[in-house]
């Protein structure tokens, strides 16, 4: 019996060293829809227009900005804040997009915290992306410790094209 209980802790053990598993490990995620009857969050939008029963979007919704007339758009999906005592942490942020309309060349994803301002997380082509999920992601670190409350995203200013705004996954994992 010591010996299989002596083998089992050791292939524990291996596994762990092997998998980079560590007894402090947390993921915590948010999914947020632009409709925030939907998601129970809120959703803020600038110069953004609603659309629903679009097929193919997250929800049957999604919002849109005419950026021929104006290159300011932006859009920021709230949640219920995440906070960690950690000073650095991985950041996936996952982007639904799934309409032709949305065309934007350099979509601009950022995170705000409360205890800083915004780090940006990446941008993606809205326009050559895939439809559904798209992925981006970072290790952000802070001085004191890490506390995500929102996601935005907002126009590479001067394309006049069309930002696209529909759901996002948020995953903070460390």
């Amino acid at each position: 019996m010591k010996k299989i209980m002596s083998t089992l802790i050791a292939a524990a053990l291996l596994t762990t060293h092997i998998t980079g598993l560590r007894a402090n490990a947390a993921t915590y995620s948010r999914l947020v829809d632009n409709d925030p009857i939907a998601s129970g969050c809120s959703f803020n939008y600038g110069y953004m227009t609603y659309y629903s029963g679009i097929s193919g979007s997250y929800n049957n919704d999604m919002r849109l900005s005419d950026l021929s007339i104006r290159n300011d758009a932006n859009a920021e999906w709230c949640f219920p804040a995440i906070y960690t005592s950690v000073k650095s942490c991985n950041v996936t942020l996952r982007v639904y997009l799934n309409h032709t309309n949305f065309t934007d060349p350099g979509a601009i994803y950022l995170v705000k915290t409360q205890s800083d301002s915004s780090t940006v997380i990446g941008t993606i082509d809205q326009k050559y992306a895939i439809g559904g999920w798209n992925e981006l992601s970072k290790t952000i670190s802070k001085s004191k410790y890490i506390d995500i409350y929102s996601v935005s995203v907002g126009s590479s200013y001067g394309t006049y094209k069309q930002l696209g705004a529909d759901a996002i996954n948020l995953e903070i994992s460390y």
